[in-house]
Formats: C-alpha cells, sequence, structure tokens
C-alpha cells in the first residue's frame, strides 16, 4: 500500500471542507460514481490514486500493553487495597508503641 497515496485521499478536501460536508449528489460526480460500478480501467486507476480500502493498524508494544492493563480503576483499588492491608505494617512506616 501507499502510504502517500492513502494519506492524501484520506485527507482529501473540497473547496467547501471535507468530504463528509458534502452534499451526496455532487460527491458522486466529483467521485466519478456510476450505478453500473467500476470499469476495468478504472480500477486500477482508483488504486492507484486512493490506496487499498483498509485501516492503518497501530502497531503496541506488547509489554506497554500489559503494564496498561494495571492503570485501570479496579487494578488501582486493589493495589491500595493490598498496600493498607500488608504494606504498612511490614516496611517499617508503620510505629508501633511500646507497651509501658
Amino acid at each position: 500500500m501507499n502510504k502517500e497515496s492513502s494519506s492524501a485521499a484520506t485527507e482529501r478536501q473540497s473547496p467547501g471542507g471535507t468530504l463528509k460536508d458534502e452534499p451526496l449528489d455532487k460527491l458522486k460526480i466529483d467521485l466519478g460514481f456510476s450505478s453500473g460500478g467500476l470499469s476495468q480501467e478504472e480500477a486500477p486507476t482508483r488504486l492507484d490514486r486512493y490506496g487499498y480500502n483498509e485501516l492503518v493498524e497501530k502497531r503496541v508494544n506488547p509489554l506497554f500493553k500489559f503494564l496498561t492493563y494495571f492503570w485501570r480503576p479496579i487494578p488501582v483499588m486493589i493495589m491500595v487495597a493490598a498496600y493498607r492491608l500488608f504494606g504498612r505494617e511490614h516496611s517499617g512506616l508503620l510505629v508501633k508503641q511500646a507497651s509501658s
């Protein structure tokens, strides 16, 4: 897939704004719409001009994706509860008073 042609197709703007703002009749004329579909000659031309009809996949580091699961509300609440239950007593932060 040619990235330049696909980005140009998605960012294509008409004088009135983006393609979604165009009236349907004008858009059909601009894009060369026909009820019979594309001809054999037109298909490769459009493929070169607009690229394949596919979404760009974002690649995410698997380790980063795994770590993001721990920053949602429920895991954070569980970590806070575990710290309150176990962490303070064993970390030396809680000073016990000597009984007299």
